[in-house]
């Protein structure tokens, strides 16, 4: 286990600190830094993680929130030249400061902002090309779950994103320790030639929205049935019921 800085932890701002350095290992190596990579920590903590990419070739750039935080990580990190911790909002940060250039993500993030974190890094002009996240057991199942227990967000991350759930993280992992477990998820970035812009995101977000609306209920209750047979789609069928290409085919007739 890790010791960690002097700092009682804020409940509003969801503050259970990873301890566990085996886990922190396992993120980073999930990442599969190179020396030329470039990374965005969010919520680096007590700096559990942080020590381990200060020990590689590779830029760091560390977002906390907490400004005690910062305080103590900046003068720890003084003497790393591959190191910066600022202060600032994640959420107000990046839609400001989207990277000019390729980039990976990391952290054990708040459960309560997972799914803001996700939107702002699919909604930023250039979006990271790999992420590994702690986050709450259950979101993480439920980002990476497939038809026929899809979810609105689900689908939306995984438009954008290859996802994968690698491991399950006991709650003991963490201090001071929460009530549910945890679980690591990662991202990878879908290759191709579509260049998906804010307005698609946008509308295509607003969509998915509509379709999930009523999400127990059949999808022709949510879409006209015709265009739903146009698209290859059976409207007996309930929206958790499809996977990524029926979604986006759907959307392309319905815009």
């Amino acid at each position: 286990m890790y010791n960690s800085l002097v700092i009682k932890p804020i409940k509003n701002l969801g503050q259970n600190f990873l301890q566990d350095t085996t886990v922190a290992n396992m993120m980073i190596e999930e990442l599969s830094l190179t020396d030329n990579d470039f990374v965005i920590e969010i919520g680096p903590g007590t700096g559990v993680l942080t020590d381990r990419l200060a020990k590689l070739n590779c830029t760091v750039l560390a977002v906390e929130y907490d400004p005690r935080l910062v305080a103590q990580l900046t003068a720890r990190y003084s003497n790393n030249k591959n190191i910066t911790v600022i202060y600032d909002n994640f959420l107000k940060w990046l839609p400001q400061n989207s990277p000019n250039k390729p980039y990976k993500v990391l952290g054990s993030i708040p459960y309560y902002i997972t799914s803001p974190i996700l939107h702002a890094l699919i909604q930023t002009d250039n979006m990271a090309k790999k992420a590994v996240f702690m986050v709450q057991k259950e979101v993480g199942e439920k980002v990476c779950a497939m038809e026929p227990d899809a979810s609105y967000l689900s689908v939306f991350v995984q438009t954008f994103y290859d996802t994968t759930y690698v491991k399950t993280i006991s709650n003991m992992s963490f201090y001071p320790v929460p009530k549910v477990d945890s679980s690591i998820i990662k991202l990878e970035k879908k290759q191709g030639e579509e260049k998906f812009t804010r307005e698609f995101i946008k509308k295509y977000e607003g969509f998915l929205h509509k379709g999930f609306g009523s999400p127990r209920k059949m999808i022709n209750k949510r879409f006209d049935k015709q265009l739903l047979l146009d698209a290859g789609i059976d409207p007996s069928l309930r929206p958790q019921d499809l996977g990524v290409g029926k979604w986006l085919d759907l959307y392309k007739l319905y815009n």
